[in-house]
C-alpha cells in the first residue's frame, strides 16, 4: 500500500524491474504547536452593520467595538420539513445447516533427502552482552555486544531502554564506543542500562519546521438575523421482521485422500549477498549536488536512486553504477557530511542509509486580536518537523566458508530473517498479547519489533518454542483493529518503531491590529515521568519529570485550557511479572475517567486511543493515578496523553 509520504514516486510513474526492495519505518509524528506570538495594537471601532438577509442561519460574526445600533433585521422563513426516518431492521438469518463429516486425511509420503547446508548469513542486529550506565547528552561509553560486524563508525543505533546513539568507534568484534544523541525518550544520565537489550539500526531526528503564516485581521460586522426553526420530519415505520431462512442439508462425507509421492531432495541454498561493502581508494568529496566516482569491493546489492552511507562521507545517493566495483554517487549535502574537497580514505564502510524526514507543515494562521484595549493574538508557530525515518540496517555479511574437513561436511543452512504465520489468530487490544503459531522463531529475539501482513506492528514479548511467539500489539495506526482475525500464511518480518517527534518549530511573528477571531486548535501532548514506582495506588504529574505520591493533591496540575484528550501510552523498564498488573488512569479533579490502559505479565507499555475523545474543562485538577495487583517489581514509568485544544 502506498503510504505517499513526501518523496514517493507519483502516482502512474513506472517502477522498473530489479530496484532494491528494504526494510523502513513509518514518519514520526508532528512536532509540538509552537509559543503564542506577542499582541498586536488595539484595533478601530466597527461601523455600524446593515440588516441581516431572510435565510438560513448565519454564521456569527466576530465581536467589534460597540458602534451605532443597527436596525432589526427582517424574520427569516421558515425551513424546510425534516427528512424521513429510517426504515426498520431485516429480520434475522435463518440458522446454518450442520457441516458435513471431514474425509480422512491421506497417508503421509516418505521425507525426501535433505539438501546441502547453505552458508551462514549474518544479523543486521544483536545484544548487549554486560550493562551498562547511560552517559550524559554527546558523551561516549563503552558497550560489549554480541556482534559489531554489521555496524560502522558514524552509523546511528537505536538501543532498547537507552534510546538513540550514534557509533564513535569500534573497537573489536564485540566492543562498541557509543554518543549519547540525548533526544527525548532516552534513558537520562546515570541510568543503568541492563545487559540482553537489542541493538538495532536508527534514523536522525528531521529538521525543525518553518514559522507559520501572519494571523489576517478580521472585520467588524453586524450579526445576521437567526432563521425560523424548520418542522421536524415524520418519523419512519418499522420494516417488517424478515422470515427465518431454511436448515441447510447435511453435507456428504469426503472420500479418503490418496497417499502423498515422496518429497524430492532439496536443492542446496544460494549464498547471500553482502548489502554493504567497502571503498577501495580514496575520492575527494564533491560540493553538495554534485558528484565523484568511487571503487568499491562490490556494486552487486546497489540501485540507481538508493541512498548510501559513508563513513567519514556521508550521506549520498546512487547516480549510476559504471562496473562491478566502481559507483558514481552524489552528496546530498546533509548537516555532519564531510565538507566540499575533504579526502575520504579507503576502506571506508558504504551501507545503506536513509532520507531525512520532510520539513513539518506551516503551522495554523493565528487567532486575530480583540477589538479595544487587547491588540490580536500572534500567528501560532509552525509544528516542528517530522522525525526522519530510521536508516535500514545494513544486511548481515555471508559467513566465511569453512576449511574443508577430512570428510567434506557441508556446512549449516542460513537462517531465513522472516517466516510466515502457520494458522490464524485473533488481533488482541493496543498494549495486549496473542499467541502466534509461525514457521520458525530461530531469528527472532524478546522486545524485538516485528510486522505482520494485514495485522501490523508488534514487540516480541517471548518465544514459546520454535514455532510459536507471543506477540504485543503496538497499537500502531494502521494496524489491524482489536478484534480481527488475521489469515494463516501471512509474512512476518522485521520491523521498525516509530521515529522520535520533530522538535518545536520557532515562534511566529506578531499579527496586525484587529478584531476578535476564533480560536484555531491543534493537537499536542504532556509527558509524565516517575521512578522507583511502589505496589500501592499512587499518583504522579502528568507534564513534568519527578517523585510519585500517596496525596494525589500533590500530583495535580490545572488543565491549561478547555482539552480534548486523544489517547494515552505508558512505558516501563521492568515487566509486572507472571499473574500481575499496572494499571494507569487519567483523573479529573479526583475522579476517575475513561482513559485508562494496563500492563499485564511481561508486557512493558500499554495504550488506548478510542474513537472519541474525552473533554476536560480548563482550570479543572488532572493527574496519572497508578494501580496495581499481586506485587509487581519497582519501575520507573513514562505516560504520555495526546490531546487537542
Amino acid at each position: 500500500t502506498n503510504l505517499g509520504y513526501p518523496g514517493n514516486a507519483s502516482s502512474a510513474t513506472v517502477v522498473g524491474s530489479g530496484q532494491v526492495v528494504s526494510s523502513g519505518g513509518l514518519i514520526g509524528p508532528t512536532g509540538a504547536t509552537g509559543a503564542t506570538g506577542a499582541a498586536g495594537a488595539a484595533g478601530a471601532t466597527g461601523s455600524a452593520g446593515s440588516t441581516g438577509t431572510t435565510g438560513s442561519v448565519g454564521a456569527t460574526g466576530a465581536t467589534g467595538l460597540t458602534g451605532p445600533t443597527g436596525a432589526t433585521g427582517a424574520t427569516g422563513s421558515t425551513g424546510t420539513a425534516g427528512p424521513t426516518g429510517a426504515s426498520g431492521p431485516t429480520g434475522a438469518t435463518g440458522d446454518v445447516g450442520p457441516a458435513g463429516a471431514t474425509g480422512s486425511a491421506g497417508a503421509t509420503g516418505a521425507t525426501g533427502s535433505a539438501g546441502a547446508n547453505g552458508t551462514e548469513g549474518v544479523d543486521a542486529f544483536t545484544t548487549t552482552t554486560a550493562s551498562y550506565t547511560q552517559p550524559a547528552s554527546g558523551s561516549d561509553v563503552t558497550v560489549s555486544v554480541g556482534s559489531t560486524s554489521w555496524m560502522a563508525a558514524g552509523q546511528v543505533l537505536f538501543v532498547t531502554t537507552g534510546g538513540f546513539y550514534t557509533v564513535s568507534s569500534i573497537t573489536n568484534s564485540t566492543t562498541v564506543v557509543l554518543t549519547n544523541f540525548g533526544y527525548t525518550g532516552n534513558a537520562s544520565s546515570g541510568t543503568v542500562v541492563a545487559s540482553s537489550k537489542i541493538v538495532s539500526a536508527g534514523g536522525l531526528i528531521g529538521p525543525t519546521g518553518a514559522a507559520g503564516a501572519v494571523g489576517a485581521a478580521g472585520a467588524a460586522g453586524a450579526t445576521g438575523a437567526t432563521g425560523a426553526t424548520g418542522a421536524a420530519g415524520a418519523t419512519g415505520t418499522v420494516g417488517a421482521t424478515g422470515a427465518a431462512g431454511a436448515t441447510g442439508a447435511t453435507g456428504a462425507t469426503g472420500s479418503a485422500g490418496t497417499n502423498g509421492t515422496n518429497g524430492t531432495n532439496g536443492t542446496n541454498g544460494t549464498n547471500g549477498v553482502d548489502a554493504f561493502t567497502t571503498t577501495t581508494a580514496n575520492y575527494t568529496q564533491p560540493a553538495s549536488g554534485s558528484n565523484v566516482t568511487v571503487s568499491v569491493g562490490s556494486t552487486s546489492w546497489m540501485a540507481a536512486g538508493q541512498v548510501l552511507f559513508v563513513t567519514t562521507g556521508g550521506f549520498y545517493t546512487v547516480s549510476s553504477i559504471t562496473d562491478s566495483t566502481t559507483v558514481v554517487l552524489t552528496n546530498l549535502g546533509y548537516t555532519g557530511n564531510a565538507s566540499s574537497g575533504t579526502v575520504v580514505a579507503s576502506s571506508k564502510t558504504v551501507s545503506a542509509g536513509g532520507l531525512i524526514g520532510p520539513t513539518g507543515a506551516a503551522g495554523a494562521v493565528g487567532a486575530t486580536g480583540a477589538a479595544g484595549a487587547a491588540g490580536a493574538t500572534g500567528a501560532t508557530g509552525a509544528a516542528g518537523a517530522t522525525g526522519t525515518v530510521g536508516a535500514t540496517g545494513a544486511a548481515g555479511a555471508t559467513g566465511a566458508t569453512g576449511s574443508a574437513g577430512t570428510n567434506g561436511t557441508n556446512g549449516t543452512n542460513g537462517v531465513d530473517a522472516f517466516t510466515t504465520t502457520t494458522a490464524s489468530y485473533t488481533q488482541p487490544a493496543s498494549g495486549s498479547n496473542v499467541t502466534v503459531s509461525v514457521g520458525s522463531t530461530s531469528w527472532m529475539a524478546a522486545g524485538q519489533v516485528l510486522f505482520v501482513t494485514t495485522g501490523g506492528f508488534y514487540t516480541v514479548s517471548s518465544i514459546t518454542n520454535s514455532t510459536t511467539v507471543v506477540l504485543t500489539n503496538l497499537g500502531y495506526t494502521g494496524n489491524a483493529s482489536s478484534g480481527t482475525v488475521v489469515a494463516s500464511s501471512k509474512t512476518a518480518s522485521a520491523g521498525g518503531l516509530i521515529g522520535p517527534t520533530g522538535a518545536a518549530g520557532a515562534t511566529g511573528s506578531a499579527g496586525p491590529t484587529g478584531t476578535t477571531g476564533s480560536v484555531p486548535q491543534g493537537y499536542t501532548s504532556m509527558t509524565g515521568i516517575t521512578t522507583g514506582l511502589a505496589n500501592s495506588t499512587r499518583y504522579f504529574a502528568v507534564n513534568q519529570y519527578g517523585s510519585d505520591n500517596a496525596n494525589e493533591s500533590a500530583a495535580d496540575s490545572p488543565a491549561p485550557a478547555d482539552i480534548t484528550l486523544t489517547g494515552i501510552i505508558c512505558g516501563m523498564n521492568n515487566a509486572p511479572g507472571s499473574g500481575k498488573s499496572r494499571t494507569f488512569t487519567v483523573r479529573d479533579n479526583a475522579a476517575d475517567t475513561s482513559m485508562t490502559c494496563t500492563v499485564s505479565d511481561t508486557a512493558k507499555a500499554c495504550s488506548l486511543f478510542p474513537a472519541s475523545g474525552l473533554s476536560i474543562t480548563a482550570g479543572h485538577m488532572i493527574d496519572w493515578q497508578a494501580q496495581t495487583t499481586g506485587s509487581p517489581a519497582a519501575t520507573d514509568v513514562t505516560c504520555v496523553m495526546y490531546f487537542h485544544i
